[in-house]
């Protein structure tokens, strides 16, 4: 018979499972175990005897409006069926449930020693690999990445909101009240900065639509695997669509869990976007956009602060209490901010 980890109230029903695995051909029986490590989501694998899945189950909320399950499953469908390799095959979703069945990628977890110049190539060349199929039909079915912007205005807009939430959290203790001043007093300034910056120079100007590019979004080590043969497996594409690929650079090179040295972001542009006719204009905006999306990044660090980051943190995982959570990102904010490498 199936095995359940989780009770009803926690877990979706066992029917929702064997439906998926039904549409593919699948049947009973199967074993479930969880897999560690998101944030957002529940993930398992399932294990039918001869085959092995990875069942997910999106975090879906009324406060967030951003279509998960739909963002990835349409991004790895557009990746495997072109054949650009490194990401998992899905085989079955349902938008109604919130749950999609993908191939197991059977690896390890990236490690901060697994970071070599090598390693950034290789995940710059997957960017590069994806791009090339830009101008398909296919890729015009995807959506805007989440929190996508294609100026600066709008990338200043962005985080600017991010920081305004943190600031107008209520104030209930002393920890949400150290995580107001954070806001108002080390990140509001940071972000200020940047506007002095652009508002004297006026650039770099708005993004073209030929610059428009595939995102995976959320995209560093944090999210890679390094698979049986060797090679980058790249997982996780909830927030993946068209976006700036400045905003990808910025990303990738700001994500703290497994940090990538700046002084490889040069290598790392001219394999991703090298040859490009914007490449100059998009290093510009890099140069511009770094220290903005390092305050981003510290906003993400403390989402458990937020309503709703702590509604998916506490779906995904059961550890440690909610002040716990909140000391230790609000410590890890700090220090990041304070430790921003200069490009």
């Amino acid at each position: 018979m199936p095995t359940k980890l989780h009770s009803s109230d926690t877990m979706v029903a066992t029917s929702s499972i064997l439906h998926l695995l039904g549409s593919i051909g699948e049947a009973e029986p199967f074993t479930l175990t969880e897999v560690q490590g998101g944030f957002n989501n529940r993930a398992f694998r399932v294990d039918t005897g001869e085959m092995r899945y990875l069942f997910k189950e999106y975090f879906r909320d009324g406060q967030d409006s951003r279509d998960r399950l739909g963002a990835e499953y349409g991004f790895c469908k557009f990746a495997s069926t072109l054949g650009i390799g490194g990401v998992a095959m899905p085989y079955a979703c349902d938008t109604d449930e919130g749950i999609g069945l993908y191939e197991f990628i059977e690896g390890v977890d990236c490690r901060p020693e697994d970071v070599t110049l090598q390693r950034v190539l290789e995940a710059a060349n997957f960017y590069k690999r994806l791009n090339e199929h830009r101008d398909c039909p296919a890729a015009k079915e995807l959506g805007k990445a989440s929190e996508a912007c294609f100026s600066i205005e709008e990338h200043l807009r962005c985080v600017s909101q991010r920081v305004a939430r943190l600031a107008a959290i209520p104030k209930d203790n002393p920890l949400d009240k150290m995580a107001v001043s954070f806001a108002q007093e080390s990140l509001a300034i940071r972000v200020r900065e940047v506007e002095e910056v652009y508002g004297r120079t006026g650039l770099p100007g708005p993004v073209g639509t030929d610059e428009y590019s595939l995102s995976p979004s959320d995209f560093g080590f944090h999210n890679m695997l390094v698979d049986h043969g060797g090679s980058l497996r790249f997982v996780d594409f909830e927030y993946a669509g068209w976006d700036d690929p400045a905003k990808m650079v910025a990303d990738f090179f700001c994500q703290p869990r497994i940090p990538v040295p700046v002084g490889w972001m040069d290598a790392f542009m001219e394999e991703a976007i090298g040859g490009q006719p914007w490449a100059d204009g998009a290093m510009q905006r890099i140069q511009l956009l770094y220290p903005l999306y390092r305050v981003k990044w510290c906003c993400i660090i403390m989402n458990e602060f937020l309503p709703e980051g702590n509604r998916r943190r506490a779906f995904s995982t059961t550890q440690a209490t909610l002040e716990e959570r909140k000391l230790a990102k609000l410590e890890a904010a700090e220090t990041y901010l304070t430790n921003t490498p200069e490009l």
